[in-house]
């Protein structure tokens, strides 16, 4: 679903998108009430998720030794503590590791 001037695109951390119709007027009329909008959950991203977290709890089961470094670098607060990654940038970091170097059951 792409978005046009009278819609825009949003997600949820529940694993899903949703649209809503933007409101023209919120600017200058604060009264306005605005399109809740529509969710379509994804029940595919919900599953990558579990696998995810399962995989990280697991400690990276089965990746190389420089990749669980870099991971467990990236996710240590005093290592990065003024340059923090937000959660999403990580959880995408381990998306894209995930289907290369876990065990054909983690992925």
């Amino acid at each position: 679903m792409a978005a046009d001037k009278h819609h825009t695109i949003f997600s949820h951390r529940s694993g899903g998108v949703g649209t809503r119709q933007v409101n023209p007027r919120a600017t200058s009329d604060p009264k306005a009430p605005d399109d809740p909008g529509v969710f379509v959950p994804l029940p595919l991203v919900n599953q990558i998720r579990s696998r995810v977290k399962a995989w990280r709890e697991a400690g990276y089961a089965r990746v190389t030794g420089i990749t669980k470094r870099l991971l467990e670098h990236w996710r240590d607060p005093e290592e990065r503590r003024d340059r923090q990654f937000f959660l999403c940038q990580l959880e995408a970091i381990e998306r894209l590791i995930l289907p290369g170097e876990a065990s054909p059951a983690e992925r």
